[in-house]
């Protein structure tokens, strides 16, 4: 379930900035403000200040703090890899995430921020989903990010934030299902198992490319689903497609006719009922080229900051050297409020103890004057000539006795089925008779030693009678001195 706060992703693609303000807390986040402004230059060695100008103006539209800022970056950085952990438990598996990439990797791994997703576990072992971003390309956007003062808390990718959106707003809720989220700079295919993000990987197809040649994307689509099913170990295939952003008739004809499974397509900023806050921020940010607004530009966005409010899939690359820092002024606030807290708490638990203490101690004293009344009306009764069995005050009570002798003969030891018990003072009779059969003639051996060591009685040597098949016992239990 999200936390619901006000959370904002900011995404540099190319020349744009974009940033996108949402509400979180329901199954589908409410979009509050869109942000878009390019960075305009006239030589390539301006791009820089020009793109820090436009983050700054960007930033800048944003009303209000927001709780927390997240950085979306296109899974065209990412490189994922199914990986087969050979143990469970999550801090193993996370500790073994990273020298298990390794080999697969042709540069070393201090390279990549890497964060993994749990998929299955199966045979004592654990798949999952590992995905690494390079850090140097992570730090250069926090870079330009930093110098117009917004520190993001977290990293995330375009394809977790769509395919977390894409669950919330009409995905099948079991089993394994695909969809193709398409982008400006490619397409994402993910996988989804139940709840669990199982797969996803970036197909370098332009939308221009997928217009002259639509079967290109649709086999490159095939190929991706069939190599993930074929290294699948749990249980079902693949079983719908879904197409999300803007699809031509031809692409979705192409998809219907090579997929055997269903095929459907699905606006995720027309389910979020944000298709004019897109329209008017994309009027705003590319007034003067007159760009058409990219496939799912803002969607990801928004999905990346339902993400990072817990609402949905999200990986986060900012740790190994890139973790947030936080600001220690923004904190004060949080930490004394917390601190507040941490007393209320204190206080409540020393003054739980402290009446605890005070109500025994009452108890005690209540308890010595019982006591003492009796000792005086014995000590009367003795005077008058009454004999008073003080015994009966000093052997163990029946619960403990019944206790101590379940302990000391296991069922599986020996069956009771006989306990009779006399007067603890009873002359020329014991206190506790037993009777019952042996089940395991070995352990009856050993139960036998373990009641020769109780503390509330002793025994006699048992009594064993041989029978047809079955043994039966009888031991005489009497009072210890002091008891």
């Amino acid at each position: 379930m999200a936390l619901r706060a006000k959370i904002a992703a900011i995404e540099i693609a190319g020349d744009m900035v974009r940033v996108a303000v949402v509400r979180s807390g329901r199954r589908l986040p409410k979009v509050i403000a869109l942000h878009e402004c390019r960075a305009k230059y006239a030589a390539p060695e301006e791009r820089a200040e020009a793109l820090e100008r436009a983050v700054a103006a960007a930033v800048k539209g944003v009303k209000g703090r927001p709780a927390a800022w997240v950085l979306c970056l296109s899974s065209v950085h990412a490189i994922v890899r199914t990986l087969t952990i050979p143990f469970r438990r999550a801090r193993k598996v996370a500790a073994a995430v990273r020298f298990e990439l390794e080999p697969y990797l042709a540069f070393p791994i201090e390279d990549l921020s890497v964060d993994f997703s749990t998929v299955i576990e199966v045979e004592r072992q654990t798949d999952v989903l590992a995905v690494g971003v390079r850090r140097v390309a992570i730090a250069e956007q926090l870079a330009l990010l930093q110098s117009a003062g917004v520190d993001p808390e977290g990293v995330d990718l375009d394809a977790t934030g769509l395919t977390s959106l894409w669950r919330g707003v009409r995905a099948p809720k079991k089993g394994l299902h695909a969809v193709l989220h398409m982008r400006d700079e490619g397409a994402a295919l993910a996988i989804v198992h139940h709840k669990t993000l199982a797969y996803f990987r970036h197909l370098v197809v332009s939308p221009e490319q997928m217009a002259a040649n639509p079967d290109a994307l649709t086999r490159e689509a095939q190929n991706s689903i069939r190599a993930f099913q074929a290294g699948w170990r749990g249980e079902g295939e693949v079983a719908s497609l879904t197409l999300t952003g803007h699809v031509s008739e031809e692409v979705r004809d192409a998809f219907t006719n090579l997929f055997s499974i269903p095929v459907s397509h699905v606006d995720l900023i027309s389910a979020l009922k944000a298709e004019r806050m897109v329209r008017e921020a994309h009027h705003a940010g590319a007034e003067e080229t007159g760009d058409m607004a990219g496939p799912n530009e803002w969607a990801a966005l928004i999905g990346v900051a339902q993400g990072a409010a817990g609402g949905g899939f999200a990986l986060d690359f900012r740790q190994n050297g890139l973790a947030y820092s936080g600001n220690t002024k923004d904190m004060a606030p949080h930490l004394m409020a917390l601190c507040c807290m941490v007393l209320v708490v204190l206080a409540g638990v020393a003054w739980y103890f402290y009446d605890g203490r005070h109500k025994s101690l009452e108890e005690a004293d209540r308890l010595h004057g019982e006591i003492q009344v009796l000792e005086k009306e014995v000590v009367a009764l003795q005077s008058q000539g009454v004999n008073v069995p003080t015994e009966y005050f000093q052997a163990p009570i029946l619960l403990d006795l019944m206790q101590e002798i379940a302990a000391k003969l296991p069922s599986d030891k020996a069956a009771v089925t006989e306990i009779r018990m006399e007067r603890p003072d009873a002359p020329h009779t014991p206190w506790i008779d037993i009777k019952g059969e042996v089940k395991d003639d070995a352990g009856f051996t050993a139960t036998i030693a373990a009641l020769k060591q109780s503390a509330l009685f002793s025994i006699e040597e048992p009594e064993l009678k041989l029978g047809e098949g079955k043994s039966t016992f009888r031991i005489v239990a009497r009072r210890k001195a002091g008891n």
